[in-house]
């Protein structure tokens, strides 16, 4: 509950309590401080209609909010951003603390042991969260090093007859391919268990929204996804445009920034898992793509290769999006309830995906139809 208020403060409680927070950390006494208190508990009953006797914790839950809008405006700044952020990183955990030990003893009314445990993890983990996605996002960085490295190593051992004999862009593409389809598999696999497997995502399950569920283990999966989208794009970017055009470029751009936004939000997961599970057909057509460098483009690997290629494409990308706008349109008033670039994001990126899907299903069908002509001709 407390993380839904924090990340649908609004934009005005954001600027307030950081302004707060910036230039009246020093500590004050008496009047000051109980009238800042005084206004932000009138102004929060008044722009929320939320009491804050009943959770003296949702001040500083405004505080998480006011604490994330000012680090993405610092984040902005070119000139001495980082040194103002270290600063304020540090005073913000200091006031943080001090908050919790305020209130729990102050007029409201509670005290340290009728802290509920909910509370008492929210706010003693949130720092360690806010290190947590990026973390993640180097992880996935690294785990993309590291695959690349071994898809040369192991493909110069087990298959050197074919990659041996590639010129150095194709080898580079070749190990590419290989976290490529390492990621495909790490995302669908974790993206089918939360979302059907396992009760995250299930109706009345959980109080919250399903547009404001989450867990470690989804947030861990989007962290390491944009690492990969980062380190992917990089190489686009450098090699361009041999591993891939402007068509790859938007795909990812889209792509790492809902998936940012979806981690650094809380919000909306439901719906990035659901395109992340699409990524189930990249094995396939990097398969595909892997016997055509090899030469081995009239085996008949190939052609059942297109053949599942083409059947999982249907299911993943076609099927599964029409799934996907179904289910936005069921819970639409759930997702009015997310933050305005999120809920604009929702509209706007995954019908841009689903068109981009459409046109590869149709070059798809157009090889398959091929395939099955030649195969026709030769039988």
């Amino acid at each position: 509950m407390l993380r839904s208020v924090a990340t649908s403060a609004f934009p005005l409680a954001g600027t307030f309590v950081a302004t707060a927070l910036e230039r009246s950390y020093p500590a004050e006494k008496g009047e000051a401080r109980e009238g800042k208190t005084a206004f932000a508990e009138s102004f929060l009953t008044r722009r929320r209609g939320v009491s804050t006797e009943t959770s003296p914790f949702l001040l500083v839950a405004v505080c998480d909010s006011a604490w994330a809008i000012l680090r993405t405006r610092l984040w902005r700044r070119r000139e001495n951003g980082v040194v103002v952020y270290g600063r304020l990183a540090f005073k913000y955990s200091k006031f943080q603390q001090r908050v919790m030990m305020e209130f729990s003893s102050s007029s409201f009314g509670s005290s340290p042991s009728s802290i509920s445990s909910h509370e008492y993890d929210y706010f003693s983990s949130s720092s360690e969260e806010d290190n947590h996605w990026l973390l993640d996002v180097l992880a996935g960085i690294f785990l993309c090093f590291l695959v690349y490295k071994a898809t040369a190593k192991l493909s110069s051992l087990l298959f050197n007859r074919y990659y041996g004999q590639l010129c150095r862009a194709t080898k580079i593409e070749w190990n590419n391919r290989g976290f490529s389809t390492l990621h495909a598999l790490l995302v669908s696999f974790t993206s089918f268990y939360l979302l059907v497997i396992s009760d995250l995502f299930s109706e009345d399950s959980h109080e919250d929204l399903i547009v404001n569920r989450s867990s470690n283990l989804s947030n861990t999966v989007l962290g390491i996804s944009i690492g990969y989208f980062i380190t992917d794009l990089a190489m686009i970017f450098w090699y361009f445009p041999a591993l891939g055009g402007l068509q790859y470029v938007l795909h990812h751009g889209l792509s790492m920034f809902s998936i940012t936004l979806s981690l650094l939000s809380g919000q909306v997961q439901i719906y990035v898992l659901m395109i992340l599970l699409s990524e189930i057909t990249t094995p396939f057509v990097n398969l595909r793509w892997y016997l055509n460098a090899a030469g081995l483009k009239s085996s008949k690997l190939y052609i059942a290769n297109g053949i599942a290629m083409f059947l999982v494409w249907l299911v993943a990308r076609i099927l599964l999006f029409i799934y996907f706008f179904y289910h936005m349109w069921t819970h639409f008033d759930e997702v009015e309830e997310v933050l305005p670039l999120s809920f604009y994001t929702l509209l706007v990126v995954p019908p841009v995906l689903a068109m981009m899907n459409i046109f590869w299903f149709w070059k798809i069908v157009k090889g398959v139809v091929k395939a099955v002509s030649l195969l026709q001709k030769q039988s």
